[in-house]
């Protein structure tokens, strides 16, 4: 080694690899014959450029003196080997050289505001026990919420947000976690961290990141990508209802991603929401360009039954210049289309199912809407092509617009009414056994396979 290095100086050129490593060692072990002893190339070149089975789980075995990584043509390979990479991925690589990693230790807080949620206080800290910090801005409680978690060691703080909203409650809370934590996970009283949880954050998480998308079941079959695990430092909580985390101006986000599911909520039915539309109102004053309050304000008014004024809202929503997603304006002309059935218009009820259609249209909810309408109308043939139409659509998109009902028997329901209306008889039977078999104990879906069967009396199928 040390006459090769010394060669180095002289008629060689270090510029050139070929004549330090190739033409200067075997001249000198020509040269030099007792200094070397010749072995076999797989020794050290023991699998070739096209061999990348060292960064699978199985790997190539056999290496006697080195490792060979093919620099140029596997630059993208190697471009993302670094510490995480080491300590997160599992294969023949990091099983030779992961003990050259530098560990890292990530503190993790998990943070909620609450309100009279005693019944919620132990499931939520026991889904969330291998956190670093638990912590709660409790707003008020009157209930044993507060007592309750500080004696399973949780940090309480009181805090007051007067006049009430979501954001500045939220804001007050990150600003009582210590600043040495790194991983900030907003998670309602109502929600559960999934088992493993910790574990896929770390492998996910790389130093430069900001913010993880994950998947959130919301609950009734609805899963989505949520974003609400963030940095501790860099946001803030904007809107005063269905608040959202953003970054305050001052950090470059970047997202990691996992498809894994991190958090699910069980929800309590009894909660109000009483609250909600006047901070939705609150919301699209504040921020009128926003398509996603605009969206909410529009359906919350639905919910409350003022009809005309979702309508008009709605529309108002779909002429933003941002709502650009289709499946989210697909949802708001299906919700423009309940209220006109409600208020009894039913030929704008069907122009709005149609727009949803348009909008989305390999998407179920919209046809099972148009399915139902016409049912309502006993229009069969439409009700039964739509239904069908929806039935051609097979993958449930993860998103909050979802209805859980259009994945069940609803679909197979309406083309088994529809068709037997039209003398489809075979047809009939046939959709009405597969929706039967979503709910084998419901007496309605029941008593028409048997009316389609001639078993009982035709009032059944009503």
């Amino acid at each position: 080694i040390k006459l090769w290095l010394d060669g180095f100086s002289g008629a060689f050129k270090p510029d050139v690899w070929s004549s330090h490593c190739v033409v200067l060692p075997a001249e000198l072990a020509m040269a030099n014959p007792d200094l070397v002893e010749i072995q076999a190339t797989k020794a050290f070149l023991p699998f070739g450029f096209d061999d990348k089975s060292i960064f699978s789980e199985g790997g190539t075995s056999g290496y006697q003196y080195s490792v060979h990584l093919w620099q140029t043509i596997w630059a993208d390979d190697l471009k993302t080997i670094d510490n995480h990479y080491l300590l997160h991925t599992k294969n023949r690589f990091t099983r030779l050289f992961g003990k050259y990693a530098t560990p890292v230790k990530l503190k993790i807080c998990v943070y909620t505001i609450a309100l009279n949620e005693e019944h919620f206080v132990e499931r939520w800290a026991n889904s969330a026990k291998d956190a670093d910090l638990l912590v709660i801005a409790d707003t008020g409680s009157t209930d044993g919420t507060v007592d309750t978690a500080r004696k399973m060691g949780i940090t309480v703080h009181d805090i007051c947000i007067t006049p009430w909203r979501f954001d500045l409650a939220r804001n007050a809370n990150i600003a009582l976690i210590p600043r040495d934590i790194d991983i900030c996970i907003c998670m309602d009283m109502d929600e559960v961290l999934e088992p493993g949880w910790r574990e896929e954050i770390e492998r996910v998480w790389r130093p430069d990141t900001t913010r993880l998308g994950y998947m959130f079941d919301w609950g009734c079959g609805i899963r989505f990508r949520y974003e609400k695990i963030h940095a501790r430092h860099g946001y803030m909580w904007w809107h005063p209802v269905h608040e959202y985390p953003i970054p305050d101006g001052r950090i470059k986000e970047v997202f990691a991603e996992t498809s894994a599911l991190l958090v699910s909520h069980h929800p309590d039915p009894t909660k109000s929401r009483g609250q909600y539309l006047a901070l939705l109102e609150l919301s699209v004053k504040e921020d009128p360009a926003c398509p996603r309050n605009s969206f909410y304000y529009g359906r919350e008014l639905s919910f409350a039954c003022k009809w005309s004024e979702s309508i008009a809202e709605l529309n108002r929503y779909l002429a933003l210049p941002r709502a650009t997603w289709n499946t989210e304006r697909c949802y708001a002309y299906r919700v423009i289309g309940k209220c006109y059935e409600e208020l009894g218009n039913q030929c704008d009820a069907e122009a709005a199912y149609h727009r949803a259609c348009a909008e989305a249209p390999n998407t179920r909810e919209p046809w099972c809407a148009l399915a139902m309408l016409y049912y309502r109308q006993a229009r069969w043939a439409e009700s039964y092509a739509s239904a069908m139409r929806a039935l051609e659509i097979k993958d449930k998109a993860l998103v909050y617009t979802a209805d859980p009902e259009v994945w069940g028997f609803q679909a197979h329901d309406l083309a088994s009414i529809a068709a037997w209306r039209m003398g489809m008889i075979d047809e009939a039977r046939k959709q009405a056994e597969i929706a039967l078999s979503f709910e084998p104990d419901n007496a309605r879906l029941k008593a028409n396979l048997a009316f389609v069967n001639g078993e009982q009396a035709q009032e059944a199928a009503e």
